[in-house]
């Protein structure tokens, strides 16, 4: 089969190539070419399952990994605003929480079926239960070989994504394309996923839940809901120092229980406690400050006892919780890894694509987007937001490719 774009890969940003390059061409046959057997399983898993589209602080670069230059350009093509504008018209409706924007029906299968149904119009072919397993240039063209099959195209995007959530499809092929295309592969590590740590650090904490500072021993700190588990640590501020860990491969580091409390503040807190109560056992010291089995756990990391009465505690002593509650110890022996993990960092080496184009700097009309390249977000959005921008820049530069070509050959005829 001849197709004048042929799209690897059908997650968020292929989706969105093949719908960027059929807008800006419509005559031109484009086919999404995806292994599983339907397009966008990944998708239907983000946002807890309820799809967390973009952020409303979609273009700060702050919130993006990778070269800010080259996120920039791609970003100022397709933002939120863009973004916004398109789903609108797709009939999906947003609603906002904590600048996170979500489809109103809290459902990621509206998105995926409105892309899907979107891609129907648009008479993009839609091949499933479909793996590309090399590209070859081959003159102006290339010629996509699967186990049994072939196709020809006259421009390709890759589109395969990371090594994240491979039980979702994504084990990280593209690399292996790519690099065979004379490409680089930055190392890759998990990111957005969940932290492993030393099980005496987690131990009874299991189901707490509470704001905390989270700082690893770089000195990088994550300020944000911290969820205990009994391998370790998850909620959104461990997910975001994940990306961190795994290239440490593994750290020392502290949590701030009581972020909104200074220290000399605690301290004061703390003494009110000795003489307002000093009856109260320590099993009982911390009520209303931290949870019961937590302010225990606090405990366990000094020489006092649970029976231990609070009228008993000395300067020093309770300097010492006050120094805990602050900078609670914790091992952290690594992440949940891959197959936890949201979203891949590293990735292909941006500087050898175009920042204005996403074609490659090595070989014609060969594009690539989404997370396949060295390019990741923060929790919240961001990665949505960089798939749906990546893959429009890529589709309507294939698409104005292939035309190009298109009328290349006409004037030589």
């Amino acid at each position: 089969m001849n197709f004048d774009i042929a799209i690897v890969g059908g997650g968020a940003s292929g989706l969105f190539a093949s719908l960027s390059a059929k807008a800006q061409a419509p005559t031109l046959s484009v086919a999404l070419i995806e292994k599983l057997p339907r397009v966008g399983k990944k998708l239907l898993a983000t946002g807890n399952g309820r799809c967390n589209l973009t952020n409303q602080n979609a273009a700060a670069l702050e919130n993006y990994h990778g070269s800010s230059p080259f996120i920039s350009s791609v970003l100022s093509s397709f933002g939120l605003d863009e973004t916004l504008e398109f789903f609108h018209r797709l009939g999906i409706v947003t609603c906002q929480e904590n600048g996170k924007l979500y489809p109103m029906s809290l459902q990621a299968g509206s998105v995926v079926d409105a892309l899907r149904f979107e891609a129907e119009r648009l008479a993009v072919q839609t091949l499933c239960d479909t793996e590309i397993t090399a590209i070859c240039p081959n003159g102006t063209t290339f010629e996509l070989k699967t186990g049994s099959s072939r196709f020809t195209a006259s421009a390709v995007i890759i589109a395969t994504g990371g090594r994240a959530s491979p039980s979702l499809g994504s084990r990280g092929e593209g690399y292996g394309l790519l690099g065979d295309l004379g490409h680089r592969i930055t190392p890759v590590y998990p990111a957005l996923t969940q932290l492993k740590t030393e099980p005496q650090d987690v131990k009874g904490l299991a189901g707490i839940k509470l704001d905390a500072v989270l700082t690893l021993s770089d000195g990088s700190a994550y300020h944000n809901e911290i969820l205990f588990a009994d391998y370790g640590l998850s909620g959104p501020t461990a997910l975001s120092a994940s990306r961190r860990v795994a290239e440490l491969g593994g750290d020392s580091s502290a949590l701030d229980l009581l972020p909104l409390m200074p220290h000399n503040v605690l301290v004061d807190e703390l003494h009110f406690r000795v003489t307002a109560h000093p009856e109260r056992s320590m099993e009982d010291f911390f009520i209303g400050l931290l949870h019961k089995r937590l302010g225990l756990a606090v405990l366990r990391k000094t020489s006092l006892t649970p029976t231990h009465k609070a009228g008993q505690l000395s300067a020093i002593e309770v300097e010492t919780l006050a120094s805990i509650c602050k900078r609670y110890s914790v091992a952290i022996t690594g992440t949940k890894g891959f197959e936890e993990a949201q979203v891949t960092c590293g990735g292909a080496v941006t500087s050898q694509f175009s920042s204005e184009t996403l074609m490659s700097k090595k070989i014609p009309n060969l594009f690539c987007c989404g997370e396949l390249l060295d390019v990741d977000g923060d929790c919240g959005g961001f990665n949505l937001q960089w798939a749906w921008s990546s893959g429009f820049v890529a589709g309507r530069h294939a698409a104005l490719a292939a035309l190009t070509k298109i009328l290349h050959m006409r004037e030589n005829n």
